[in-house]
């Protein structure tokens, strides 16, 4: 079974919001319980690295509505667990 999996079929109707600085233990479970209070949603993303596994330490937070991650979230600050996250940029797929 691959390692790498296929974003949702309706991606390209989603707002992604890049989260940096997460900490490299960071599952995808985590982040979308911590954003899921501003939206409903749609996937999570976090790269890794293809040589070492290890997450590169930033993340890609989707939400079916736009106005829930231009809104509630971007731009933003917070403390989770022992590190600032940060949302930097917003965008929607063209």
């Amino acid at each position: 079974m691959s390692q790498y999996r296929r974003p949702p079929d309706d991606v390209d109707k989603m707002t992604s919001l890049r989260v940096g600085n997460i900490p490299f233990k960071t599952h995808q479970e985590d982040l979308k319980e911590v954003f899921e209070k501003y939206g409903e949603v749609g996937d999570v993303f976090i790269p890794s690295d293809r040589e070492t596994g290890r997450t590169r330490g930033f993340a890609f937070v989707r939400f079916y509505d736009k106005k829930d991650a231009e809104v509630n979230v971007y731009p933003s600050r917070w403390q989770q667990a022992s590190s600032l996250i940060a949302v930097t940029e917003c965008f929607q797929q063209e």
